[in-house]
C-alpha cells in the first residue's frame, strides 16, 4: 500500500546486523507516523594517492562528469585493488566480523580533478570506522567517512524534512507509541511545507537558596509552565488560596515530573521548546528524574530522554524534535538584534515587544518557606516565560523551516547549528548534484597550522569628527557572495594552469582564478544570489501572507551567501582556502576604493566607509543627483555586481574615538527620515554600563538630532550631573552589570566585579562564570574595587557621584560634545558656558 506523510524527526537504529533509518512525521490526515526504511547501506569513498597528486585542474572549459558514474573493473590494477578491500575481514569481541558488503568505482570530481574513486559499503554504521582504517593502511586517502549514517540517508535519497513524501509497504507490528510503516521504496512528491506544526513550549522553576543559581542534586522543582495552543497550565506541589485555574498542585517533585511526563504524551507536540532548555531545563528534569527514579521514557519508540554532554550539551526525545530557543537565536537571529543580552527578556522585548513578569525570583525559595500566599505572582512569572519562549519560536519559526528546508536537514538539527555549520551542511548537499567528493574535516595539526594563518580584511575610510547633514548612504548588495562569483573564487579553481597569464589587475592579489571552468562555491553562490534576486522580484507583488513566507526564504538564502567567505576562512572547514578568502577581501577594498574615488570626483562628500558601504554627504547635490551616479557607477560595474542606494539620512554625527583627527570605524549616530536613530559604536550597546551613562547618551543624540538644539542638550546634561551630586539619581539606574568570564580563581588582576563576586561567595552566594555581577561605587578612598558594593548593601546617600560623572556621563557624551565644540572643563562646570547654540543653528540652515 501507499501512504503519503511529512518527515519530522529522522534517525537511525541497529537491529540484529542491519541499520534501520526511522523517520517519525505526520501523514497527510495529520496523524503520527513512524516509516522504517531498511535498505539503505553506509559507505564511504577511497581514492588511491596517486590519484590524488595528479596535476591540479584542466585545460578544457568544463569537467564533463555531473552525476556519479559507476564504471567496470577492467584493469588488473583496479581488479587487485578490488580483491584487497574485498578480502578484509576484522573480528570483533561481539563475534561479529568488519567486511566490505559491497564495492563500486566511480568517476568523481575533487577540488577540480577528475578522478575514480572506490565506494566502500559496510555492514552497519559502526563498521566505517575500523574499516576505514584499513583501507587507509592500503595506501588509499578516505573521504566521507564521517557524514552522520541518517544525514547521509537524507542526502542520497533526496528527502527534504516536513516536506510531502509518499511511501510504499505496509505496516507492521512493533512496540512504538505510533503506528509503524515498512517502507519499500520512499520519494518526495512535494516540496511544500507542513503546516500547523503543533509546538508545546515548557519552563521551570527550582528551589534556590542561594539565588539564581539552583544545585540539581539538591535543589528540587518546584513548577512547571506548559504552553501551546489551547493550552496552559502551571504544575506546583505548594498549595496557596488564589490559584488560578491554570495552576495544578500536585503531591511532591516525584509527582511533578510524572505529570511532567503524562502532559508530553497527552498533548502529542510535533515539537517541544524551552529557553536554555539544552543547557538548564532538560538537564535538570533528568538529574531530578533519576533522583526519585522515575523513568522519563518520553520518546515515541519508548526511549528516555537523552543528554549528550560534551562543549555543548544537547538534549533529544526520539520522535518529537526539541528546539532549544537560546541556541537558535544565539546561533542565528542574534546578529541582526540591537541587544547584546540574549536573556529571554532582553530577546522577546526586542522581537515581541513584550517582557517577563516583574518578579524577583531570587526569592523564591524564601516565599516558597514562609510566603506561600504571594506563590501566585511566581506561577504566573513561570507560565509567562513558556508564553515567551512559544511566541518566540512562533516569530522565527518561518525563517527556521526555511533554514531547514536549504539545508535539507531536520529541524532539531538545524535549530542547533552555527553558520559555519549551516553553510558547510548546505555545500555537502550540493556536492551530490555536483559529483564532488566532500573534503575531510581538518586534522588537530591543520587546525592549529590554519589559526596562525591571517590575511588582509576590509578597507575602512575613517571619518572626521563631526556633525552632518543630508547623508546618503550606498552599500554593495551582497559584497563578497558578488565578487566570489563574478571572479570564479572557489577552492578548485584556484591559481589553474589554463589562465595563470590573464589575471586580473587588482592591487595586493597574489592569486588567480580560472575563467574557463566554474567552480563548484562560486557556482552554488551565484544559484542562491540568483534565487534570492528572483524571490524579491516576486514579494513585489505578492499577498502578505505569501510575503512573510518569501521574506523568510530570502533571508535564509542571504544567510548562507553572506556567510559562505566566512566559511572558507574558518578554521575548522572542510573548502578551507586563505587564498580565496585573502582574494575575497582584496577584491572587496578594490571596489570600495573604486567606489570612494567615483563618489568624490561627482561631486559628493565622503564621510565614511566600511567594507561593504559608503556614506556621504549631497552638500551641494540633490538626492537626485545620488540616485543618477549610482545608476551611472553600476553600469560599469561586473555581473551581478551592484551598488544599491540603502538610505538618506537628515541629520548625523561621527565620534573620534581617539585623540588626532580622524574618528573610530562605527562610532557613529544617524536619524532617518522617520525619526528613527541608529547608534553605532557607542557605549548605549555596552552590556557593563550603567543605566544612566545610557540613558544620558540617547537622550543627548535624540536632542542634538531630533531638536537640533546643543544647549538644551548641554543644559540636561549639566542638570543630570547636578543631580547626580545631590544624590537624587535613583540606585537602580546606577547599577553596573559585569558578566564573570571565568572562575574567580583565574582571575589575576582583581577588578571590581571580582571582588563584588568574591564578596557574594563570603555570603555563601553561589557564583561562577557566566555569572551576571551587579554591584553600585561608593564613596571613600582607596582602589575602585574596594569600593564597589553589592546593590542591597548600599543606601542612596552612599556612591560616588564624581566616579559616575568621570567614568559614566563624560566618557558617554565627552566626544559628543567635543564635536559641537564644547570642552569637558565646560560640561563638569568648571569654566565659563560657551555659546554655541549658534554654530548648530548654522549647521542646520537657521
Amino acid at each position: 500500500m501507499k501512504i503519503q506523510f511529512y518527515p519530522v524527526d529522522i534517525s537511525y537504529k541497529t537491529r540484529g546486523e542491519k541499520a534501520e533509518i526511522h523517520i517519525y512525521g505526520k501523514d497527510s490526515k495529520g496523524n503520527p507516523i513512524l516509516v522504517i526504511v531498511n535498505d539503505f547501506q553506509p559507505y564511504f569513498w577511497a581514492v588511491l594517492k596517486s590519484e590524488l597528486e595528479k596535476k591540479k585542474g584542466f585545460e578544457r572549459a568544463e569537467i564533463e562528469t555531473s552525476e556519479e558514474e559507476i564504471i567496470p573493473i577492467t584493469s588488473k590494477k583496479n581488479s587487485e585493488i578490488y580483491e584487497r578491500i574485498k578480502d578484509i575481514n576484522i573480528p570483533r569481541e561481539d563475534k561479529r566480523r568488519i567486511t566490505a558488503s559491497k564495492i563500486e568505482i566511480a568517476k568523481k570530481k575533487f577540488l577540480g580533478k577528475e578522478i575514480e574513486a572506490l565506494k566502500v559499503f559496510a555492514e552497519l554504521p559502526s563498521d566505517v570506522p575500523e574499516l576505514r582504517q584499513q583501507v587507509k593502511d592500503f595506501g588509499f586517502e578516505t573521504f566521507e567517512a564521517d557524514i552522520p549514517f541518517a544525514r547521509r540517508f537524507i542526502t542520497d535519497r533526496d528527502i527534504i524534512p516536513m516536506t510531502l513524501h509518499e511511501a510504499d509497504g505496509e505496516f507492521i507490528n512493533q512496540r512504538s507509541r505510533v503506528p509503524v510503516f515498512q517502507a519499500e521504496s520512499l520519494q518526495r512528491v512535494s516540496d511544500e511545507l507542513m503546516e500547523n506544526l503543533r509546538v508545546l513550549a515548557f519552563d521551570i522553576e527550582t528551589y534556590n537558596p542561594v539565588g539564581k543559581i539552583a544545585i540539581p542534586e539538591s535543589d528540587p522543582i518546584i513548577m512547571c509552565g506548559f504552553y501551546g495552543e489551547n493550552f496552559k497550565k502551571v504544575l506546583t506541589w505548594k498549595q496557596f488560596n488564589t490559584a488560578p485555574d491554570y495552576v495544578e498542585f500536585v503531591k511532591d517533585e516525584k509527582a511533578l515530573i510524572e505529570k511532567f511526563k503524562e502532559i508530553v504524551e497527552e498533548y502529542k507536540p510535533d515539537v517541544i521548546t524551552g529557553y536554555f532548555s539544552d543547557g538548564f531545563d532538560l538537564p535538570y528534569i533528568k538529574k531530578r528524574a533519576d533522583f526519585h527514579r522515575v523513568e522519563l521514557d518520553i520518546g515515541l519508540d519508548y526511549s528516555p530522554l537523552s543528554i549528550k554532554r560534551g562543549h555543548i550539551t544537547t538534549c533529544r526525545v526520539v520522535g518529537i524534535p526539541h528546539i532549544d530557543m537560546f541556541r537558535f537565536i544565539r546561533n542565528i537571529v542574534a546578529r541582526s538584534l540591537d541587544t547584546t543580552a540574549l536573556t529571554l527578556d532582553s530577546v522577546a522585548n526586542e522581537l515581541l515587544d513584550e517582557r517577563k513578569e516583574d518578579v524577583d525570583i531570587e526569592n523564591l525559595a524564601f516565599v516558597w518557606d514562609n510566603l506561600p500566599e504571594k506563590l501566585e505572582e511566581f506561577c504566573k512569572y513561570n507560565l509567562k516565560d513558556a508564553i515567551l519562549t512559544y511566541n518566540l519560536l512562533t516569530k522565527t519559526m518561518q525563517n527556521l523551516l526555511e533554514l531547514m528546508k536549504i539545508v535539507r536537514l531536520p529541524i532539531y538539527d538545524v535549530s542547533r547549528m552555527s553558520l559555519s555549520q549551516i553553510v558547510e551542511w548546505y555545500l555537502i548537499r550540493e556536492a551530490k548534484s555536483f559529483n564532488e567528493l566532500i573534503p575531510n574535516k581538518p586534522s588537530y595539526d591543520e587546525t592549529v597550522q590554519r589559526r596562525i594563518q591571517t590575511y588582509k580584511g576590509a578597507f575602512v575610510f575613517e571619518p572626521q569628527p563631526g556633525l552632518y547633514k543630508n547623508i546618503v548612504i550606498f552599500d554593495f548588495r551582497s559584497l563578497y557572495p558578488s565578487i566570489i562569483t563574478t571572479h570564479n573564487i572557489s577552492p578548485d579553481t584556484l591559481n589553474c594552469g589554463c589562465c595563470s597569464e590573464e589575471r586580473d589587475e587588482v592591487a595586493e592579489l597574489t592569486d588567480w582564478f580560472c575563467k574557463k571552468r566554474k567552480g563548484f562555491i562560486s557556482t552554488v553562490i551565484e544559484d542562491l544570489i540568483t534565487r534570492r534576486m528572483r524571490i524579491k522580484q516576486i514579494m513585489l507583488s505578492a499577498d502578505d501572507k505569501d510575503k512573510k513566507l518569501l521574506k523568510a526564504r530570502e533571508q535564509a538564502l542571504k544567510t548562507i551567501a553572506n556567510s559562505m567567505y566566512g566559511y572558507m576562512g574558518f578554521f575548522a572547514s572542510r573548502w578551507y582556502s586563505i587564498e580565496c578568502t585573502r582574494s575575497i577581501t582584496a577584491y572587496g577594498r578594490h571596489y570600495i576604493k573604486q567606489a570612494i574615488d567615483k563618489v568624490a570626483k561627482a561631486g559628493f562628500k565622503v564621510l565614511y566607509s566600511d567594507t561593504d558601504s559608503v556614506f556621504l554627504a549631497l552638500e551641494n547635490k540633490t538626492r537626485k543627483d545620488a540616485e543618477n551616479f549610482l545608476q551611472n557607477i553600476n553600469r560599469e560595474l561586473p555581473r551581478l555586481m551592484e551598488l544599491e542606494f540603502e538610505g538618506f539620512y537628515p541629520a548625523g554625527i561621527f565620534v573620534s574615538a581617539k585623540i588626532g583627527d580622524f574618528g573610530a570605524k562605527k562610532k557613529y549616530a544617524i536619524m532617518s527620515e522617520s525619526g528613527l536613530i541608529r547608534i553605532r559604536g557607542f557605549e548605549t550597546v555596552r552590556r557593563n554600563w550603567s543605566i544612566i551613562g545610557k540613558e544620558v547618551q540617547e537622550k543627548v543624540l535624540n536632542i542634538i538630532l531630533k531638536e537640533q538644539d546643543a544647549k538644551k542638550a548641554f543644559d540636561y546634561v549639566t542638570d543630570v550631573i547636578n543631580k547626580l551630586r545631590k544624590k537624587e539619581i535613583p540606585l537602580e539606574k546606577l547599577v553596573i552589570f559585569t558578566q564573570l568570564q571565568k572562575d574567580m580563581d583565574s582571575y589575576t588582576a582583581v577588578g571590581p566585579h571580582v571582588a563584588v563576586a568574591q564578596r557574594m561567595k563570603a555570603l555563601g552566594k553561589l557564583v561562577g562564570a557566566g555569572s551576571m555581577i551587579k554591584y553600585i561605587v561608593t564613596e571613600g578612598k582607596g582602589r575602585i574595587r574596594d569600593r564597589a558594593k553589592l546593590v542591597e548593601e548600599t543606601s542612596q546617600s552612599e556612591y560616588d557621584a564624581e566616579y559616575y560623572i568621570k567614568n559614566q556621563i563624560i566618557p558617554s557624551v565627552g566626544k559628543i560634545f567635543e564635536v559641537l565644540g564644547y570642552k569637558e572643563e565646560e560640561i563638569l562646570g568648571k569654566s565659563e558656558e560657551s555659546k554655541k547654540q549658534q554654530n548648530l543653528n548654522t549647521f542646520f540652515g537657521k
